[in-house]
This record gives structure tokens, C-alpha cells and sequence, in this order.
């Protein structure tokens, strides 16, 4: 009976794939991989040249996700683990035993949780600490040996909120300026190892997570205050963690790149 996860859930090795996986990079691991910015970072990785494991806690999205990715030539399977649990962290660790080509992770598996200083509860902020902060050093603790093996490296998904704290949302905020902190941490540690670390810091990104809260003239309201002039699509995300996992990123760890369209600089948070 399969544990917390199912390695088979898409029929086990990778499918050979033609055109964009050929001359493959290694393995990159991208949590959170199903929808959003994790999608849109597992397709171009893939279309990169890496061989993309995705990981999620439905099995029917990992199926979907890893049907689509291979329809368009790229090898993937897909993982299930709910990250927020140590023991399913765990697992996917020593299901990954095997992949000795791990060259990258990529921890975009987080929530988006809302509350400010006074009125969220400590069980709400332990919760937004664990899969923000924790699953991302515990995958890094675990992962370390294969990646310093392969001259590898981790990508942290952040978000600008970690740089400029709006009024409210001081939990997420929290979470991912913690997370910021975890990433110059690591990148110190692991880099006698060859391993890199680095963050991506989105702004504002037209996932189904904002459009959920905010209407199409929110949205556009908040694309006006953007310098470059609108919000950020998922595949801008991607290509900047594309980047970072790459050879081209070679001389660059402990970094957090801001992807926002240049709102931060103007010292606007949209």
C-alpha cells in the first residue's frame, strides 16, 4: 500500500520526450507544481531541457499536470506529498533517493495566508511558518548531499511582501521574510558544498489565487501603478526561476530577485 505519496501515480519513470527535453539539464523538483506560478515553472524548465518532477497533494492534478507536460514533449512525473506535514517531507526525500541527476529545487509549495499583527492566532502563524519556511528548509536539509553532488541548486519562491509590508497582511509577510532570512542562511552554508540558494520575490501575479480576490477592475486598477505597466504573468516568474537554476546563474547565490515590474523601486506595494 503506497505511503503518503504514490511514485507510480503517472506510470513510474520518466516518458522519453523529444524536442523540448533533449540534451535534459538533470532532475529539477518544483512543489506546488500543479497550477500558478509552479506550473508555469515546471513547463519552462522543461522546455529548457530539465527533466521536471512535480509535486502536489492531489493526485488527480499531479495526473492532469504531468498528462499536459508530456503531450508538449517534456519529461515529468509527478509526486504527491503534503508538504506541511514533516513525515510526507520525509518521504519525498527518500523517494527521491534514486534520482541522482537532482540538479535544482525549486520550493514554490506556500500559502497565502491573511491576517496582521493583532488579530491572527499563534496555531494560524505556526501553520503559515511550517509550509512557507520550514518545508523549505527541511526539502533543503534532506536534498543537500544529491544536490551538492550534481553542482545543484534551490530557488525559494518568496514574494515582495517580504520587502515591503502592506498594512493587514503582516502573517504572510512574516512568512515570507522568514523565508528570505532561510535562503541568505543556506546559501552561506551550502556554498562550500557548490550548492546555490536564492529567492524569486514576485509582486503581484495573475494566478487564480489574486484573481480570487480581487475583480478583473481591481486587477486593472493595480496594473496602473505598475512602472512597466501591468501585473505579472506566471511565465515571468518562471523565466527568472529558469534563470537561477541554471548554468547561467553560475556566480550568484544568497540573491532575492524581484520580479514586479518595477513597483518596488517606485515604493509602491500594488
Amino acid at each position: 500500500m503506497p505511503g503518503p505519496f504514490d511514485e507510480k501515480i503517472d506510470g513510474g519513470a520518466y516518458e522519453p520526450a523529444g524536442g523540448a527535453s533533449a540534451g535534459a539539464k538533470g532532475s529539477a523538483l518544483v512543489t506546488g507544481g500543479t497550477r500558478g506560478i509552479g506550473l508555469a515553472t515546471a513547463r519552462r524548465l522543461g522546455e529548457a531541457g530539465w527533466r521536471v518532477i512535480c509535486v502536489a497533494r492531489s493526485a488527480g492534478h499531479l495526473e492532469s499536470t504531468v498528462a499536459s507536460l508530456r503531450a508538449d514533449g517534456i519529461s515529468a512525473r509527478g509526486l504527491t506529498a503534503d508538504l506541511s506535514v514533516a513525515a510526507e517531507r520525509q518521504s519525498l526525500a527518500e523517494a527521491l533517493q534514486d534520482t541522482v541527476d537532482l540538479r535544482a529545487v525549486v520550493n514554490n509549495a506556500g500559502g497565502a495566508a491573511r491576517g496582521g499583527a493583532l488579530d491572527t492566532a499563534l496555531e494560524d502563524f505556526d501553520a503559515a511558518l511550517e509550509i512557507d519556511v520550514r518545508a523549505a528548509w527541511d526539502l533543503g536539509q534532506r536534498l543537500a548531499s544529491r544536490l551538492a553532488e550534481n553542482a545543484g541548486s534551490i530557488v525559494n519562491v518568496a514574494s515582495t511582501v517580504a520587502l515591503a509590508v502592506p498594512s493587514g497582511r503582516g502573517l504572510y509577510s512574516s512568512a515570507k521574510g522568514a523565508l528570505v532570512a532561510a535562503t541568505r542562511s543556506m546559501a552561506i552554508d551550502l556554498a562550500r558544498t557548490g550548492v546555490r540558494v536564492n529567492a524569486v520575490a514576485p509582486g503581484p501575479t495573475l494566478t487564480e489565487g489574486l484573481r480570487t480576490f480581487n475583480t478583473d477592475e481591481q486587477l486593472a486598477e493595480r496594473a496602473t501603478k505598475v512602472p512597466l505597466g501591468r501585473l505579472a504573468d506566471p511565465a515571468d516568474i518562471a523565466d527568472a526561476i529558469e534563470f537561477l537554476c541554471s548554468h547561467r546563474a553560475r556566480h550568484i547565490t544568497g540573491q532575492v530577485l524581484v520580479v514586479d515590474g518595477g513597483a518596488s523601486v517606485a515604493g509602491m506595494y500594488i
